[in-house]
Order: structure tokens, then C-alpha cells, then sequence
């Protein structure tokens, strides 16, 4: 018998119950924020006309570089409270996307107060991040 079915045979799972596991909570001191995703035009309206710098992702579910910014961008608005982050689906609306000039996937642009600051044509987590650094401070 080898060393692995020893091992195996000998193996006793311990009960939740008994290890604490069961009765266990845990918590995080942050809050995370996350993308908000467009439901409507009005929806897309109201958040591009905030006060805040808006980073509004126009992305589709077939895009592999789309999918690849996806958790980056998660990941950014958690380190960027002064900016919101915003997902417009372009399949689903298009004219957004042609209202906006997006001929390719994934563009980032960046509003504030409804006007266009910037915008980032690919998948460049580091042009989109210091554009936040300038635009955040201004």
C-alpha cells in the first residue's frame, strides 16, 4: 500500500460544529464600491452628469480585451473613491456607442459633468489610472 492511501484511509474529517467553522463570521473593514452597470439612457444620463469624474467603460460580452479590463476596472474603483465607474454594454445600446464615437472595444471615456475629459481606446489599465490622477486633482 503506498503513502497516499495510508494517508487517505486515516483521514477523518473534523465537523463544523466541532472546529467553530459552523458559528464563524467574518467582516471587512472596507466598503467595496463597484462598476455600475447602465440599465437605461436616463440611468446613463443621471451618472454622467455627476459632479464626480465618470469612468464609463463601453464594452461587449464577445470582446476578450473587454473581458480582461473587467476585473481591472473593479479593482480600480475600489482605489478611487472621487470617481465613479460606469459599464455601458454596446451591443445593448448602441446608439450610446455611436452617440459617443466608439468604433472599437473596449473604449474608456471619462466625463465630468456630462462634458468629455478623455478617453482611452483599448484595454490600458496604466493610461486609465493616470488619467484619474490628473483628472481627480483638477
Amino acid at each position: 500500500m503506498n503513502s497516499l492511501c495510508r494517508v487517505a484511509r486515516g483521514f477523518r474529517p473534523m465537523s463544523f460544529a466541532k472546529s467553530g467553522l459552523l458559528n464563524r463570521t467574518f467582516m471587512s473593514s472596507s466598503v467595496l464600491k463597484e462598476v455600475q452597470h447602465v440599465k437605461s439612457m436616463q440611468d446613463y444620463t443621471r451618472l454622467v452628469n455627476d459632479d464626480k469624474v465618470s469612468v464609463v467603460d463601453f464594452y461587449a460580452d464577445w470582446c476578450g480585451p473587454c473581458k480582461f479590463l473587467s476585473p481591472l476596472l473593479e479593482k480600480l474603483s475600489n482605489s478611487h473613491s472621487k470617481s465613479s465607474f460606469i459599464a455601458v454594454d454596446a451591443d445593448k445600446f448602441s446608439e450610446l456607442a455611436q452617440k459617443n464615437e466608439v468604433y472599437a472595444l473596449p473604449t474608456v471615456v471619462l466625463f465630468k459633468k456630462g462634458q468629455e475629459l478623455d478617453r482611452i481606446v483599448g484595454a490600458d489599465i496604466r493610461a486609465i489610472n493616470g488619467l484619474l490622477a490628473k483628472y481627480e486633482t483638477s
